[in-house]
């Protein structure tokens, strides 16, 4: 291949990895923005699906363009969406193994009390169709952000960085405002910190992701700054970085979400092994300065929000009602089996299986374990699926590096590195709670989750010209 040849073709790249990336950082935009809410369906998220829809269809194009074809991930994807689709489907249940014990619970969940059961295999298939929208954002950003290189993917995780700062700083000022003064978009009684969303738990997930990745961005602006023949220019930029740490850990720590702290906690001390004890990352004034950040960064977040979060923990965790919740989610997921309900259907489902004696005062609309709500809404077949999700990513983790390529940014294997955990933290607190089931945590999780893919190489124009043999 000629010099002007590869020229044109690294060109070409470079402008169709700006593409993606500034449609992946407006769909990260819109979907924190917009998809806060803890259903899906909301008002909010029509403005991240109606831009998504294009979006998909653009990264799938350029996905089946690619010599190398990724095929794992576009199949996963689709039998996602086939899923969703093949449960609101009318099917002849005559012809169907289970179909007798799918119909008959059917007719114990729903007909019972005057509600006509559906000939699909989703109970409630406005709510199906309604999950299988949600899932068209987060698809897009994680196809789109397996196109793209290092570089670009870190200046994504910026964007996240930065929509994690506004909602923490809008968050503090809930807490500050009152209740005369009320801040959030979604909830008109609370002075609780929630930020841009409807849950403060969701709220403490971001916070989470954000701690993760503006720690890895501080890291790599020390060692940039103790390198660096500019110091005047990387100094404001290194204080920027410090702040933003500061605030996200503070932030975690006054969302009183309990699972927020403890994976906040989890994540600094991660990070912290990784900064201090692993000379491959940074240099040793580098790692020393990034402790002393650290420390001054946990007696401060301390100082704010200690007595809150010991308040949060005294609480018994048997005697917390997911416990009992997650149990009758158990038991209707086993029933249910192998079809499942629908995805999107737990509301209906738990009003007719809540336990008589440990029925709440409060709503329950979800079963506080996506795990185990997915098993019960998609049955043997969910579990597959995600089997093969997990396999797909633990693959991805698990690759061995050929090396470092030349164009590969210096800030990016610890970037990589602590997005992996930041994916495993919102796994685990799936465990507890649902922060998945937003559109703007999912779309969040979709970027963390590409971040395990090995990156092609940087498209910028020039590189090949340069680096190509005279």
């Amino acid at each position: 291949m000629s010099l002007a040849t590869k020229g044109r073709a690294s060109g070409l790249l470079f402008r169709q990895s700006t593409l993606v990336a500034l449609v992946i950082g407006a769909l990260l935009v819109l979907g924190v923005l917009f998809g806060g809410a803890t259903w899906q369906g909301s008002p909010g998220d029509l403005y991240v699906l109606v831009p998504a829809v294009p979006a998909l269809a653009l990264v799938v194009y350029l996905h089946l363009l690619r010599p190398k074809l990724m095929l794992a991930p576009l199949l996963l994807v689709a039998a996602s969406f086939a899923l969703a689709a093949l449960q609101i489907l009318p099917w002849p249940f005559a012809e169907l193994p289970f179909a007798a014990q799918h119909a008959r619970f059917a007719i114990e969940q729903l007909q019972v009390f005057g509600i006509d059961a559906p000939r699909t295999l989703s109970l409630v298939p406005d709510a199906t169709l309604r999950v299988l929208l949600a899932f068209v954002p987060p698809a897009a950003v994680l196809l789109g952000v397996l196109l793209l290189p290092a570089a670009v993917r870190i200046r994504l995780a910026r964007v996240v960085i930065a929509l994690a700062v506004l909602s923490g700083v809008l968050g503090l000022l809930q807490i500050g405002g009152g209740e005369e003064r009320n801040l959030s978009p979604y909830v008109s009684d609370s002075t609780q910190a929630r930020g841009l969303f409807s849950n403060r738990n969701h709220f403490a997930a971001l916070m989470v992701v954000g701690i993760a990745l503006s720690g890895a961005a501080l890291a790599a602006q020390l060692q940039r700054l103790l390198r660096a023949y500019q110091p005047a220019r990387e100094g404001p930029r290194l204080v920027a970085w410090t702040l933003a740490f500061l605030l996200l850990v503070v932030c975690a720590m006054v969302s009183r979400s309990r699972a927020g702290v403890a994976l906040g906690a989890l994540v600094v001390i991660v990070l912290f092994a990784l900064v201090v004890f692993d000379a491959s990352q940074l240099t040793r004034g580098a790692r020393r300065l990034f402790a002393l950040v650290a420390i001054a960064t946990a007696v401060v977040a301390l100082q704010v929000g200690l007595w809150g979060v010991i308040e949060r923990f005294q609480a018994d965790p048997f005697e917390d009602g997911r416990i009992v919740v997650q149990r009758a989610t158990l038991a209707a997921a086993n029933d249910a089996a192998p079809f499942g309900t629908g995805l999107g259907s737990f509301r209906r489902i738990y009003e007719q299986r809540e336990p008589a004696d440990a029925v709440f005062n409060a709503y329950v609309n979800r079963a506080h374990n996506d795990w185990l709500e997915f098993y019960l809404e998609a049955g043997w077949f969910g579990i597959a699926l995600l089997g093969g999700w997990l396999i797909w990513w633990l693959g991805l983790v698990l690759r061995r590096s050929p090396g470092r390529p030349d164009d590969e940014p210096s800030g990016w294997p610890l970037m990589r590195r602590m997005a992996l955990v930041a994916t495993v933290c919102l796994m685990l607190h799936s465990i507890v709670d649902f922060p998945l089931r937003t559109v703007a945590m999912a779309s969040v999780m979709a970027l963390l989750v590409g971040f395990a893919s090995p990156p092609p190489r940087s498209a910028k124009p020039g590189i090949a010209s340069q680096n190509a043999p005279g």
